[in-house]
């Protein structure tokens, strides 16, 4: 991911790593394949779109990343978006 995110960095957006909830360090109990999810990315964007003001912003959704970029209701207000499936070998 680090690889993604400094490709979007390069080309003059501003980049945040995060967990989803329930994922690697974050703590959660359940997994929602995107549902639940799609708030965490909510708020990673409304995070930056504060933190940030004025700059562009880009999302890089790999797998359930990409489903919860989708899923997010209203849109998210982001400049640019790469969703990967994230299966490999086909």
């Amino acid at each position: 991911m680090l690889g993604r995110a400094s490709f979007l960095n390069r080309a003059g957006y501003s980049v945040l790593l995060f967990d989803f909830q329930a994922h690697g360090e974050s703590p959660g109990k359940q997994i929602t394949i995107g549902y639940l999810e799609s708030r965490d990315a909510r708020a990673a964007v409304e995070f930056m779109k504060r933190s940030c003001p004025g700059e562009k912003l880009g999302i890089i959704g790999l797998s359930m990343g990409g489903a919860a970029a989708v899923l997010a209701s209203p849109a998210l207000d982001v400049d640019a978006m790469a969703l990967e499936d994230g299966i490999r070998g086909h």
